[in-house]
Protein backbone atom coordinates (compact mmCIF):
# COMPACT_ATOMS: atom_id res chain seq x y z
CA UNK A 1 0.00 0.00 0.00
CA UNK A 2 1.37 3.43 -0.89
CA UNK A 3 0.93 5.82 2.01
CA UNK A 4 0.40 9.36 0.89
CA UNK A 5 1.82 11.93 2.61
CA UNK A 6 3.55 16.13 4.34
CA UNK A 7 6.05 20.04 3.98
CA UNK A 8 8.50 21.24 6.54
CA UNK A 9 5.63 22.40 8.66
CA UNK A 10 2.91 20.17 7.30
CA UNK A 11 2.81 16.61 6.08
CA UNK A 12 1.12 14.96 3.10
CA UNK A 13 -1.37 16.36 0.66
CA UNK A 14 -4.02 15.67 3.25
CA UNK A 15 -2.19 17.74 5.85
CA UNK A 16 -1.49 20.37 3.22
CA UNK A 17 -5.23 20.53 2.57
CA UNK A 18 -5.63 21.24 6.25
CA UNK A 19 -3.02 23.95 5.99
CA UNK A 20 -4.82 25.46 3.03
CA UNK A 21 -8.13 25.38 4.85
CA UNK A 22 -6.51 27.17 7.76
CA UNK A 23 -4.64 29.67 5.63
CA UNK A 24 -7.27 32.30 6.29
CA UNK A 25 -6.61 32.15 10.02
CA UNK A 26 -3.20 33.83 9.86
CA UNK A 27 -3.08 37.27 11.44
CA UNK A 28 -1.65 40.30 9.70
CA UNK A 29 -0.45 42.90 12.18
CA UNK A 30 -0.60 46.47 10.88
CA UNK A 31 1.24 49.05 13.00
CA UNK A 32 0.04 52.64 12.70
CA UNK A 33 2.46 55.44 13.45
CA UNK A 34 1.03 57.93 15.95
CA UNK A 35 2.74 61.29 16.39
CA UNK A 36 4.11 61.69 19.93
CA UNK A 37 2.21 64.21 22.03
CA UNK A 38 5.07 64.50 24.46
CA UNK A 39 8.48 63.12 25.15
CA UNK A 40 7.09 61.03 28.00
CA UNK A 41 4.36 59.61 25.78
CA UNK A 42 6.91 58.70 23.12
CA UNK A 43 9.13 57.02 25.70
CA UNK A 44 6.18 54.97 26.97
CA UNK A 45 5.26 53.80 23.48
CA UNK A 46 8.84 52.86 22.81
CA UNK A 47 8.89 50.44 25.72
CA UNK A 48 5.41 49.07 25.08
CA UNK A 49 6.41 48.27 21.50
CA UNK A 50 9.37 46.13 22.56
CA UNK A 51 8.01 44.56 25.73
CA UNK A 52 5.26 41.96 25.48
CA UNK A 53 2.94 40.86 28.20
CA UNK A 54 2.87 37.09 28.99
CA UNK A 55 -0.51 36.58 27.33
CA UNK A 56 0.73 38.40 24.22
CA UNK A 57 3.74 36.11 23.99
CA UNK A 58 1.47 33.09 24.33
CA UNK A 59 -0.77 34.35 21.55
CA UNK A 60 2.25 34.97 19.33
CA UNK A 61 3.47 31.42 19.90
CA UNK A 62 0.07 30.09 18.84
CA UNK A 63 0.15 32.07 15.59
CA UNK A 64 2.27 29.81 13.43
CA UNK A 65 2.14 28.84 9.78
CA UNK A 66 0.08 25.78 10.70
CA UNK A 67 -1.76 26.46 13.96
CA UNK A 68 -2.35 23.28 15.94
CA UNK A 69 -5.98 23.85 16.69
CA UNK A 70 -8.93 21.48 16.85
CA UNK A 71 -10.09 22.65 13.42
CA UNK A 72 -6.64 21.97 11.97
CA UNK A 73 -6.62 18.37 13.22
CA UNK A 74 -10.21 17.95 12.02
CA UNK A 75 -9.17 19.05 8.54
CA UNK A 76 -6.22 16.65 8.68
CA UNK A 77 -8.62 13.83 9.53
CA UNK A 78 -11.08 14.68 6.76
CA UNK A 79 -8.37 15.26 4.18
CA UNK A 80 -6.57 12.09 5.22
CA UNK A 81 -9.68 9.94 4.94
CA UNK A 82 -10.51 11.37 1.53
CA UNK A 83 -6.95 10.81 0.32
CA UNK A 84 -7.66 7.06 0.37
CA UNK A 85 -10.50 7.45 -2.13
CA UNK A 86 -8.28 6.41 -5.04
CA UNK A 87 -7.95 3.00 -3.44
CA UNK A 88 -11.72 2.63 -3.54
CA UNK A 89 -11.71 3.11 -7.30
CA UNK A 90 -8.75 0.75 -7.72
CA UNK A 91 -10.44 -2.01 -5.73
CA UNK A 92 -10.46 -4.40 -8.75
CA UNK A 93 -6.67 -4.23 -9.08
CA UNK A 94 -6.24 -4.77 -5.35
CA UNK A 95 -8.63 -7.71 -5.59
CA UNK A 96 -6.57 -9.23 -8.43
CA UNK A 97 -3.43 -8.91 -6.31
CA UNK A 98 -5.03 -10.64 -3.33
CA UNK A 99 -6.46 -13.42 -5.51
CA UNK A 100 -3.09 -13.99 -7.16
CA UNK A 101 -1.68 -14.64 -3.71
CA UNK A 102 -4.55 -16.86 -2.51
CA UNK A 103 -5.66 -18.54 -5.76
CA UNK A 104 -2.55 -18.67 -7.99
CA UNK A 105 -4.03 -21.27 -10.35
CA UNK A 106 -7.17 -19.28 -11.11
CA UNK A 107 -5.31 -15.96 -11.15
CA UNK A 108 -1.84 -16.47 -12.68
CA UNK A 109 0.57 -13.75 -11.62
CA UNK A 110 1.75 -13.09 -15.15
CA UNK A 111 -1.45 -11.39 -16.30
CA UNK A 112 -3.25 -8.63 -14.40
CA UNK A 113 -5.53 -8.09 -17.40
CA UNK A 114 -6.66 -11.73 -17.35
CA UNK A 115 -7.32 -11.42 -13.61
CA UNK A 116 -9.49 -8.35 -14.16
CA UNK A 117 -11.38 -10.20 -16.90
CA UNK A 118 -12.01 -13.12 -14.54
CA UNK A 119 -13.38 -10.79 -11.85
CA UNK A 120 -15.59 -9.07 -14.40
CA UNK A 121 -16.97 -12.36 -15.71
CA UNK A 122 -17.72 -13.47 -12.15
CA UNK A 123 -19.35 -10.16 -11.25
CA UNK A 124 -17.07 -9.35 -8.35
CA UNK A 125 -15.01 -6.40 -9.56
CA UNK A 126 -15.96 -4.35 -6.50
CA UNK A 127 -16.56 -7.08 -3.97
CA UNK A 128 -15.14 -5.90 -0.64
CA UNK A 129 -15.09 -2.22 -1.61
CA UNK A 130 -17.01 -1.18 1.53
CA UNK A 131 -14.46 -2.93 3.71
CA UNK A 132 -11.72 -1.21 1.69
CA UNK A 133 -13.29 2.18 2.38
CA UNK A 134 -13.53 1.41 6.10
CA UNK A 135 -10.00 0.02 6.31
CA UNK A 136 -8.15 2.82 4.56
CA UNK A 137 -10.51 5.57 5.63
CA UNK A 138 -9.62 4.70 9.23
CA UNK A 139 -5.93 4.33 8.44
CA UNK A 140 -5.33 7.56 6.53
CA UNK A 141 -7.86 9.49 8.58
CA UNK A 142 -5.87 8.65 11.70
CA UNK A 143 -2.33 8.72 10.31
CA UNK A 144 -2.06 12.32 9.16
CA UNK A 145 -3.44 14.13 12.23
CA UNK A 146 -1.44 11.77 14.45
CA UNK A 147 1.73 12.55 12.51
CA UNK A 148 1.20 16.29 12.90
CA UNK A 149 0.40 15.90 16.60
CA UNK A 150 3.35 13.59 17.28
CA UNK A 151 5.73 15.88 15.39
CA UNK A 152 4.50 18.88 17.38
CA UNK A 153 4.81 17.08 20.74
CA UNK A 154 8.28 15.69 19.96
CA UNK A 155 9.50 19.10 18.84
CA UNK A 156 8.21 20.65 22.06
CA UNK A 157 9.74 17.89 24.21
CA UNK A 158 13.12 17.81 22.44
CA UNK A 159 13.72 21.24 20.90
CA UNK A 160 17.49 20.77 20.54
CA UNK A 161 17.04 17.43 18.81
CA UNK A 162 14.41 18.92 16.52
CA UNK A 163 16.84 21.69 15.58
CA UNK A 164 19.80 19.39 14.91
CA UNK A 165 18.12 16.27 13.55
CA UNK A 166 14.71 16.88 12.02
CA UNK A 167 14.88 13.58 10.17
CA UNK A 168 14.78 11.66 13.44
CA UNK A 169 11.71 13.65 14.51
CA UNK A 170 10.02 12.78 11.20
CA UNK A 171 10.85 9.09 11.65
CA UNK A 172 9.56 8.89 15.21
CA UNK A 173 6.40 10.87 14.47
CA UNK A 174 5.48 8.99 11.29
CA UNK A 175 6.35 5.51 12.59
CA UNK A 176 4.27 5.91 15.74
CA UNK A 177 1.38 7.47 13.80
CA UNK A 178 1.30 4.61 11.30
CA UNK A 179 1.53 1.93 14.01
CA UNK A 180 -1.47 3.40 15.84
CA UNK A 181 -3.50 3.96 12.67
CA UNK A 182 -2.91 0.36 11.59
CA UNK A 183 -4.63 -0.87 14.75
CA UNK A 184 -7.84 0.75 13.51
CA UNK A 185 -7.31 -0.57 9.98
CA UNK A 186 -6.44 -4.20 10.77
CA UNK A 187 -9.93 -5.73 11.34
CA UNK A 188 -11.33 -4.17 8.18
CA UNK A 189 -8.28 -5.21 6.18
CA UNK A 190 -8.84 -8.84 7.21
CA UNK A 191 -12.51 -8.64 6.20
CA UNK A 192 -11.58 -6.95 2.90
CA UNK A 193 -9.20 -9.76 1.93
CA UNK A 194 -11.69 -12.45 2.94
CA UNK A 195 -14.43 -10.90 0.81
CA UNK A 196 -12.15 -10.29 -2.18
CA UNK A 197 -10.83 -13.85 -2.19
CA UNK A 198 -14.12 -15.61 -1.49
CA UNK A 199 -15.46 -17.97 -4.15
CA UNK A 200 -17.33 -16.62 -7.13
CA UNK A 201 -20.70 -17.98 -5.94
CA UNK A 202 -20.31 -16.68 -2.40
CA UNK A 203 -23.12 -14.41 -1.23
CA UNK A 204 -21.54 -13.42 2.07
CA UNK A 205 -21.48 -9.66 2.58
CA UNK A 206 -19.79 -7.26 4.95
CA UNK A 207 -22.07 -8.02 7.89
CA UNK A 208 -21.71 -11.80 7.67
CA UNK A 209 -17.94 -11.52 7.21
CA UNK A 210 -17.68 -9.27 10.27
CA UNK A 211 -19.65 -11.72 12.42
CA UNK A 212 -17.54 -14.61 11.18
CA UNK A 213 -14.36 -12.73 12.11
CA UNK A 214 -15.63 -12.07 15.61
CA UNK A 215 -16.29 -15.81 16.14
CA UNK A 216 -12.72 -16.82 15.31
CA UNK A 217 -10.26 -17.56 18.15
CA UNK A 218 -8.08 -14.48 17.49
CA UNK A 219 -10.47 -12.42 15.44
CA UNK A 220 -9.58 -8.80 15.15
CA UNK A 221 -5.79 -8.57 15.16
CA UNK A 222 -4.53 -11.86 13.82
CA UNK A 223 -2.82 -10.01 10.94
CA UNK A 224 -1.45 -7.12 12.99
CA UNK A 225 2.25 -8.01 12.73
CA UNK A 226 2.26 -8.56 8.92
CA UNK A 227 0.38 -5.29 8.46
CA UNK A 228 2.92 -3.39 10.56
CA UNK A 229 5.77 -4.97 8.61
CA UNK A 230 4.10 -3.90 5.36
CA UNK A 231 2.92 -0.43 6.33
CA UNK A 232 5.44 1.11 8.73
CA UNK A 233 8.61 0.96 6.55
CA UNK A 234 6.82 2.54 3.61
CA UNK A 235 5.40 5.28 5.82
CA UNK A 236 8.81 6.08 7.32
CA UNK A 237 10.28 6.51 3.85
CA UNK A 238 7.22 8.39 2.61
CA UNK A 239 7.14 11.08 5.27
CA UNK A 240 10.90 11.64 5.47
CA UNK A 241 11.15 11.82 1.69
CA UNK A 242 8.17 14.17 1.57
CA UNK A 243 9.51 16.58 4.17
CA UNK A 244 12.93 16.82 2.54
CA UNK A 245 11.40 17.05 -0.96
CA UNK A 246 9.33 20.04 0.17
CA UNK A 247 12.41 21.77 1.56
CA UNK A 248 14.39 21.05 -1.59
CA UNK A 249 11.66 22.33 -3.95
CA UNK A 250 11.26 25.57 -2.00
CA UNK A 251 14.98 26.26 -1.68
CA UNK A 252 16.11 25.33 -5.18
CA UNK A 253 13.08 26.21 -7.31
CA UNK A 254 10.45 28.43 -5.68
CA UNK A 255 12.66 30.80 -3.67
CA UNK A 256 15.28 30.95 -6.41
CA UNK A 257 12.65 32.17 -8.91
CA UNK A 258 10.73 34.49 -6.58
CA UNK A 259 13.63 35.98 -4.61
CA UNK A 260 13.47 39.78 -4.58
CA UNK A 261 16.12 42.31 -3.43
CA UNK A 262 13.84 43.83 -0.77
CA UNK A 263 12.80 40.36 0.52
CA UNK A 264 16.02 38.32 0.64
CA UNK A 265 14.79 35.83 3.27
CA UNK A 266 11.58 34.43 1.87
CA UNK A 267 9.64 31.76 3.69
CA UNK A 268 6.87 29.39 2.68
CA UNK A 269 4.29 31.82 4.04
CA UNK A 270 5.42 34.46 1.51
CA UNK A 271 4.20 32.20 -1.30
CA UNK A 272 0.64 32.00 -2.58
CA UNK A 273 -1.67 29.18 -1.56
CA UNK A 274 -1.54 27.87 -5.14
CA UNK A 275 2.26 27.67 -4.99
CA UNK A 276 2.19 25.92 -1.64
CA UNK A 277 -0.30 23.33 -2.90
CA UNK A 278 1.77 22.80 -6.06
CA UNK A 279 4.89 22.19 -3.98
CA UNK A 280 2.99 19.77 -1.74
CA UNK A 281 1.64 17.88 -4.75
CA UNK A 282 5.09 17.61 -6.32
CA UNK A 283 6.71 16.45 -3.09
CA UNK A 284 3.88 13.98 -2.49
CA UNK A 285 4.31 12.57 -5.98
CA UNK A 286 8.05 12.05 -5.43
CA UNK A 287 7.66 10.52 -1.97
CA UNK A 288 4.79 8.30 -3.16
CA UNK A 289 6.96 6.76 -5.87
CA UNK A 290 9.89 6.22 -3.51
CA UNK A 291 7.79 4.72 -0.70
CA UNK A 292 5.91 2.56 -3.19
CA UNK A 293 9.20 1.03 -4.32
CA UNK A 294 10.25 0.44 -0.71
CA UNK A 295 6.96 -1.06 0.47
Amino acid sequence: MDPTTASSTSTQPAASLAGGLNAGSHHINIHLDHPPHSHHHHHHNHHSHHEQLPHQKHQQQQQGPLPHTASYYRNCTIGGALSSSLRWLLNPIDSVKCNMQVHPKEFPSKSVTAGLQTLYNQGRMYRGVTATMLAYGHQTGMKYPLYEYNKHVLTEMFPQLAEKNKTLIYLLASGSAEAIADVFMCPWEIIKVQLQTSTANSTRGLGAATLALWRQPSPLYSAMTPIWLRQVPGTLVNFVCFEHSVQWIYQTIVFAQQQQPHRPNMTKQDCSTTTQLAVTFGAGYISGIVSGIIS
